[in-house]
């Protein structure tokens, strides 16, 4: 649900107001197979959620994005062949309407504004709870901006 939303019973019914088509469209960038796979499992569970397809290669997100138009990007901070951050400012540019968030390992606050720099809307860590991805995932989706909490 989106932040300003916690209340609603249901994201679906706010998602369709604000005009995002259901379910949710998901692109996943990381360079791990496995840890894609985790993220599918996780969020297809998930019926207003829906994962268009994967990569794990940054030159590839930005050509799938450009294909698939999805809602939101999930990029790993450390891609090969471009970096997750150089993703996020491509995409932002490009696809506009795909709104970004950025999973990464790195907790010192300059890495979340460097992401944002870039135009990520959203930046989760890699050890924050699995139960709330999928809310992450929708408030990035409704253009609530989200941060982790991160130690300065």
């Amino acid at each position: 649900m989106c932040s300003a939303q916690r209340c609603c019973a249901s994201v679906a019914p706010y998602v369709k107001e604000k005009g995002l088509p259901l379910p949710v469209t998901i692109l996943l960038a990381h360079r791990y197979p496995l840890v894609r796979e985790g993220l599918k499992t996780v969020l297809g569970s998930h019926k207003d959620l829906r994962v268009l397809g994967e990569t794990g290669n940054g030159l590839d997100a930005i050509t799938l994005v450009e294909r698939l138009r999805p809602d939101v990007l999930i990029v790993d901070v450390r891609m090969p062949g471009l970096s997750g951050l150089e993703v996020t400012r491509q995409v932002c540019q490009r696809v506009p309407r795909t709104r970004v968030m950025v999973l990464s390992t790195y907790t010192h606050v300059a890495y979340v504004l460097e992401a944002r720099r870039h135009g990520a809307t959203g930046y989760v860590l890699k050890d924050d709870d699995v139960s709330e991805l999928a809310d992450r995932v929708r408030d990035v989706a409704c253009r609530a901006s989200y941060a982790q909490h991160v130690p300065g």
